[in-house]
């Protein structure tokens, strides 16, 4: 074993990150302004390292218009990791994800440990998820509750092969913690709890799913079921119980060719506290084939969905949705390529009385030609786009059908040349059609770009014209000086100078503004 030299032993304390600081100058004429005439800041991120292991985030700003200093211990955390990531600890504001339907997104305030031994994982968690806020009426907020909430996760096996975990949440909020008003959303309890597994059928064909079960009370204030005694959760007059399930198999017929078929059941009652937001009440089947061709010159992607609601029929007015997604990328040769995009969403309810039938159809094309080429002894590219966008309305409730129609032709040109010197041209047409008005835009932009003493200045110039059609002819020209110089190890500094002129022949105003930004950054090593 070699020993550790004094060169290769971690530093006890390392600072990194990054500071900046910003002035800005901003004037107009012929319209309300819409920065402030002035303005500096101060923005510090820097992370504290102690021992290569435990990692403290700060954060500092500064403005001439707020002053804000975020370091107390309810905003930041730290999850310092031990022997090569096997162990982590977590005190503080943190965020993990333990399953699809147990804990994900919600933010904890308080510990939690994480174990990975590779086939084997254990993990837990407890501390405040939710802030006890009173209530204020003027901001029309009425109030939530504190709310405490447990999780753990024990697992076994390799993810990649045969694996099965056990998954348990309880979240409560404390009724006591604030004082209620009479619209305050009322406190709940929740324990959910799941099973998740995977495991291969063939080389070839991989399946993987999760099974729970969720018990909600809406209110803890509701009588409690009378001959009920559940060692943690309190079964009351409010209470539900759901199940959801989620089922993944992926299968790759050819090398070339991979198939994923998905399907998730959530139950209207199913509710875990672990996520923020958690759908329920819905029936998904997705299926994602993906294929290479060509030496993989070419891939085509796809996806295809189904969503239905009303799994109880318990609803006024059931709902279906399509969802297809369709993508190939090309390339031709080593100079031409070609990106093709195709999407359809679509929505459907049918209720009892058809006049309130709601139905909407969007699709979407984008086809995207590129050319690589050498021009000047220099490389050059050319890009194009178009880009359809298609909304259908057929709802009957508006008594007649809406349709918006939006099209996008994209064009540019850039050019490197022996100097250091690159020119960039955009072409941009836009035509929309929405609600019977007709709205088209035309816009040209050019830019030249030049660098000095061997790099460390860089300046550009951009000018472009934009033609706008709608009730009227409108015109705005716009400009853009910028340089930047590189101090090397004392960071950079730059200079950003912008000026807009808006011509009006409609009831739009005219006008002109100007702005001016000097910045500097300089990292933290």
């Amino acid at each position: 074993m070699q020993a550790q030299t004094p060169a290769d032993a971690p530093s006890p304390i390392r600072l990194s990150g990054n500071l900046n600081l910003t002035a800005e100058g901003y004037g107009v004429s012929g319209t309300n302004p819409r920065y402030p005439s002035s303005i500096a800041r101060a923005i510090l991120q820097a992370n504290v390292t102690l021992f290569d292991q435990i990692q403290l985030p700060f954060q500092l700003f500064l403005s001439t218009q707020q002053l804000a200093l975020q370091q107390p211990f309810n905003q930041f955390g730290v999850s310092p990791r031990f022997f090569d990531g096997k162990l982590t600890l977590h005190a503080g504001y943190f965020a993990t994800q333990f399953s699809e339907f147990t804990f994900g997104d919600a933010r904890i305030l308080g510990g939690g440990v994480e174990t990975d031994l590779g086939n084997f994982r254990v993990a837990m968690l407890y501390g405040e998820a939710r802030t006890a806020l009173q209530a204020d009426t003027s901001q029309n907020f009425f109030g939530q509750y504190r709310r405490q909430t447990f999780a753990a996760k024990i697992g076994a096996g390799e993810m990649n092969g045969f694996h099965i975990g056990f998954n348990i949440l309880y979240a409560v909020d404390d009724s006591n913690s604030i004082c209620a008003l009479p619209n305050t959303p009322p406190p709940s309890e929740n324990l959910a709890a799941s099973v998740v597994f995977g495991f291969p059928i063939t080389e070839r064909i991989d399946v993987s799913g999760e099974i729970g079960a969720s018990l909600f009370s809406n209110d803890l204030r509701s009588p409690k079921v009378e001959d009920t005694n559940l060692p943690v959760f309190t079964l009351r007059y409010s209470s539900q119980l759901d199940g959801a399930a989620v089922l993944t198999i992926n299968t790759r017929p050819l090398d070339e060719l991979t198939i994923g078929l998905n399907g998730r059941w959530i139950g209207p009652g199913y509710v875990s506290l672990g996520y923020v937001q958690l759908q329920n009440d819905l029936f998904d089947l997705t299926l994602s084939p993906s294929l290479k061709l060509l030496s993989g010159n070419l891939l085509l992607r796809g996806s295809f969905g189904l969503r239905f609601n009303n799994l109880r029929e318990n609803r006024l007015a059931p709902s279906s949705r399509t969802i297809a997604n369709l993508s190939a990328t090309a390339q031709l040769s080593q100079t031409i390529g070609i990106d093709v995009q195709y999407s359809n969403y679509g929505i459907r309810t049918t209720p009892r009385n058809d006049t309130l039938r709601i139905e909407n159809v969007a699709q979407s094309l984008v086809l995207s030609p590129r050319f690589q080429f050498t021009l000047f002894d220099a490389p050059s590219t050319v890009f194009a786009s178009y880009s359809l966008q298609d909304v259908d309305d057929r709802s009957i409730l508006g008594g007649t059908t809406n349709r918006n129609v939006t099209h996008t032709l994209l064009a540019s040109w850039a050019q490197s040349f022996q100097l250091p010197l690159n020119l960039a041209t955009t072409l941009l047409y836009n035509q929309a059609n929405v609600g019977g008005n007709s709205i088209s835009i035309l816009s040209l932009t050019e830019t030249v770009s030049y660098s000095f003493l061997d790099g460390k200045l860089s300046t550009s110039l951009t000018g472009g014209v934009n033609l706008i059609n709608s009730n009227g002819s409108d015109t705005q020209l716009t400009g853009n000086l910028s340089a930047s110089y590189n101090l090397g190890s004392y960071g950079t500094i730059s200079l950003n100078i912008s000026a807009n002129s808006y011509n009006s022949t409609t009831t739009a105003p005219t006008f002109r503004e100007f702005q001016g930004i000097l910045q500097y950054t300089i990292g933290l090593q």
